[in-house]
């Protein structure tokens, strides 16, 4: 069965998620949507965006689901709130996994989107309106609460939880039972081994120059 959908959004979220279910049979693309004063060209890949104000006039959501490409600004807050209004407008998510995906959970919520090569564990939780990008690891019995971004690479040990509307950055790791509290930001290649408090931010030291010339380097080091 083809399922007819409504994107919204229409920033490079929309486009990647687009360039990905375009391809999928599965999936047939109706059109765009954004808030009416957003709107800033008429169509986006031949598809026409339609101010979500007056989206159920002409995609009623009888007939259509929606997929949420809202990215995660604000600690989630804007996805969260988008997807709240279009449920009450009366639409469906939409719960995509991408087919090259390993998904073995059987709890996954209601508008979740699961990106190629990502890895879902046994008795693993996914929440509602997640987003789990690619060669992400959610692993056995971690659960991952609503309104939530994990980004490409990051690991969720086993027994893990991180609670809702928090952002992991590329190739975070998170240990085995760490909480991770409600919105927290998890930068790029961090490890947390210990539970954090709300509204936290975690980010580790970044790489810095170093003395020698990449030459040197090579012909003193890396012999």
């Amino acid at each position: 069965m083809t399922e007819k959908v409504i994107i919204i959004g229409h920033s490079i979220a929309a486009e990647i998620i687009y360039s990905i279910i375009s391809r999928d049979p599965r999936i047939n693309v109706a059109a765009f949507t954004v808030h009416r004063s957003f709107i800033d060209k008429p169509v986006l890949f031949d598809k026409p965006i339609v101010p979500f104000e007056s989206l159920a006039e002409t995609y009623p959501p009888s007939e259509y689901k929606i997929i949420n490409a809202i990215g995660y600004g604000n600690v989630n807050k804007n996805r969260g709130k988008i997807f709240l209004e279009a449920k009450l407008l009366g639409y469906s998510p939409l719960t995509y996994i991408h087919a090259s995906a390993s998904n073995f959970s059987q709890e996954i919520g209601e508008g979740v989107f699961i990106m190629p090569g990502a890895v879902i564990e046994p008795f693993s939780l996914i929440g509602a309106n997640t987003f789990i990008w690619s060669n992400v690891v959610i692993a056995h019995h971690a659960r991952i609460d609503e309104n939530c971004w994990i980004a490409s690479g990051a690991v969720v040990s086993g027994g893990a939880r991180v609670k809702r509307n928090c952002f992991l950055g590329v190739n975070a790791t998170i240990v085995n039972k760490v909480v991770i509290e409600e919105y927290n930001i998890i930068g790029a290649q961090t490890l947390i081994a210990k539970n954090t408090s709300a509204h936290g931010v975690y980010i580790s030291r970044p790489g810095e120059h170093h003395r020698f010339s990449s030459d040197d380097y090579a012909k003193h080091i890396l012999v």
